[in-house]
């Protein structure tokens, strides 16, 4: 079953997906959170399909668009990185309250800065999830949102001193002035239940320090799973099922 849903956090309307399976009461919950530029379907789909799939194992998933992102209320240029936290938290007593939903079992799910999100509400809120999941998390935000940048030939300065435009998204002045003291790793400390990390070992944007520093950070309660030749967003379908079955193993092991 899949229901349209919305959340009023502050001023603005964020719009999602809340998607079950038909039959029982009380299902596990993955949060999943999308990242810089994206919506609550990510690149190439890659959320809806794996809600597919999470509804096929008996697990719900619930999966926001951001304020400033896909149909969401708000503009791009006012999203902030603890905007979308906030935002996270409410998405999170949001589904403790679905009747539906197993609130001692859910999970959180972020991708790139999505997944940067997903840490520091771990790290915020360490008791109330079964698990974390990790998919190329941009835990050195400032330095991976430069690569974005760069790659899509966007021109700075990325100081906090004005907007700048990337590919149709103007992003905030806030935005680059936050990057500048944000300390995504500390952020996440806090949480000391099981986590999945999945990364592409030819990943652009996130770096192999990246994955190294929330290896130091989780230590053996992390389960790390690189995906050799795969890029940022796991675009082929063998990186993606590879992606979506350990994903899978990780829940069924840790989340139930």
């Amino acid at each position: 079953m899949i229901n349209h849903v919305e959340l009023l956090v502050g001023d603005y309307v964020l719009r999602g997906m809340l998607q079950f399976p038909d039959e029982g009461e009380k299902f596990p919950l993955v949060i999943l959170c999308h990242g810089f530029t994206g919506s609550r379907g990510e690149t190439h789909g890659i959320f809806v399909k794996f809600s597919r799939i999470l509804c096929e194992n008996g697990w719900a998933s619930l999966r926001f668009d951001f304020s400033g992102s896909g149909e969401s209320d708000g503009t791009f240029s006012g999203a902030t990185f603890q905007s979308e936290l906030t935002e996270a938290s409410a998405i999170l007593d949001y589904a403790k309250m679905l009747h539906m939903v197993d609130s001692e079992r859910i999970v959180v799910l972020g991708q790139s800065m999505g997944g940067a999100v997903a840490g520091a509400l771990a790290g915020c809120r360490p008791d109330e999830l079964a698990g974390l999941i990790l998919w190329t998390p941009a835990g050195e935000l400032k330095d991976t949102i430069l690569r974005v940048m760069e790659l899509f030939g966007a021109k700075g300065p990325f100081d906090g001193s004005t907007d700048v435009d990337c590919q149709g998204n103007l992003v905030g002045a806030p935005f680059f002035s936050e990057l500048q003291t944000v300390d995504v790793f500390s952020m996440s400390e806090g949480y000391v239940g099981p986590v999945l990390l999945v990364w592409g070992t030819n990943d652009v944007l996130v770096h192999e320090q990246c994955v190294t520093r929330y290896g130091e950070i989780y230590r053996e309660n992390m389960e790390y799973k690189p995906i050799v030749g795969a890029s940022h967003g796991f675009e082929s379908v063998a990186w993606e099922t590879d992606l979506f079955n350990s994903t899978m193993d990780f829940l069924l092991k840790n989340g139930r």
